[in-house]
Parts: C-alpha cells; structure tokens; sequence
C-alpha cells in the first residue's frame, strides 16, 4: 500500500529547503551589498546606518522563522512516525466504526445504531452500488440505540452480489414526523494504516478508508 503521508512530508522538506536557501542567497547578497558600501562612503559625508540595521535585522527574523519551520517540520515527521507505529496493532483486527458502508463477504453483519431522540418509526435501509434500495429493516420503536443484523440477502430472500460494498441509511422520525439525527456502527477488518496531513486512517477490507478517530471497538478476527 503507498505511503500518503511520505509524499507530503517531503514537499514540505523540498519546499523548506528552497526557502532557506533562498534567504540565505539574499542574505549574503545584501552583506556584499552592504560591505561594499561602506568600504566606498565618504568619510565627510558617512551613510545612513538606520536603514541597514533594519534590514538586517528583519533578514535575522526570516532566517530563524526558517529555523523554526525546520523543527516543526521534524516534530510533525515524527509525530506522523509515533502514530503509525502506535497504531500498528490495528492491522488484522476487527474493529466497529461510525460509518454507512458494509462489505459483503457472505456472513451476517451486526449493525449497530444510535437515534437522537425517541422515535416513532425507524427503518434501515440497505442501498447497491445502483443506488437500489435492496433491504429494509425495521428497528424497534423507541429505542435509542442497539443492532440489528442483516444477513447479506435482499427482500426475496437472495443472496446479493459478493465482495461488493453496500451503503447504509437510516431514516427515523419523531411524533411529529420530524427526522431525528442518526448514525450507524459498521463492522470491518483493517489491511493498513496510513497518514495524510497528519490525520491517522485505517485502510479497510473493501477498499475503505476511515479516520482512526471513527473506531468504536476493536476485537479479534474470529478463529484469530
């Protein structure tokens, strides 16, 4: 699996570079400009010294602002390394996520759910790649949370298609036929863990790709 974050990191190395360079090519620029000035200026008559000082010290400014760039493009190096290397353990896991897609391997799926407020009525509703609404299932009245399984077959009872990901909706509304918020825990196995501007994501079987935050549990393959 390609590293995300590798590329990043060194745009911001190459692009750290360049200005460091570039300031430094400007900095002794100036201290010729600046030397030779001085060695030329009439002894009656001496420069303005107000107007070098300035500027040199606004070019000190930039060279540490450079300086301070360097170490924090370090610290986010590593930082990046700590957490891919804390996170490693997710690889060949189970692990629940706040998300709306399943990955159909021909077994049942547990999802779980969580509705924000009593609701009155409340379907879950199991949509193909078509935009095809294949399953629906009922979730209990009332309740705020629990799960409910879908064992991978549409409404006639016929397995769908394999190694196909499916996208889940739930809809619930309150007395008042007013949609109540919603959101669903899906089940998943991790392949990878990647990087990308300093967010830690977990790559997933089905080709799925969720932000580590998103991870409600983490279990043990079954037969692991």
């Amino acid at each position: 699996m390609p590293s995300v974050s590798s590329s990043t990191l060194s745009a911001l190395a190459t692009s750290t570079g360049d200005a460091k360079k570039k300031a430094a090519d400007t900095y002794n620029q100036f201290l010729i400009l600046l030397t030779t000035q001085l060695k030329n200026q009439d002894p009656l008559d001496p420069m303005e010294s107000q107007e070098f000082t300035n500027q040199l010290v606004q070019f000190s400014q930039v060279e540490q602002a450079i300086i301070g760039n360097e170490k924090l493009d370090s610290m986010l190096n590593q930082h990046n390394s700590n957490q891919i290397g804390q996170s490693i353990g997710y690889i060949g896991k189970d692990v629940y996520f706040k998300g709306n897609t399943v990955h159909n391997e021909g077994h049942d799926f547990k999802i779980g759910y969580a509705i924000d407020g009593v609701s009155k009525d409340a379907k879950l509703r199991v949509i193909d790649k078509n935009n095809q609404v294949i399953r629906t299932l009922n979730i209990p009245t009332g309740t705020l949370s629990g799960n409910v399984t879908w064992d991978g077959k549409d409404e006639f009872g016929a397995a769908v298609a394999l190694n196909e990901n499916y996208t889940l909706r739930l809809d619930a509304l309150n007395a008042a036929n007013e949609p109540l918020k919603s959101y669903t825990g899906v089940p998943a196995h991790v392949e990878g863990v990647e990087t990308l501007d300093g967010v830690l994501y977990l790559a997933l079987n089905g080709d799925r790709r969720v932000e580590a935050t998103s991870v409600l549990s983490v279990t043990e393959p079954d037969g692991a």
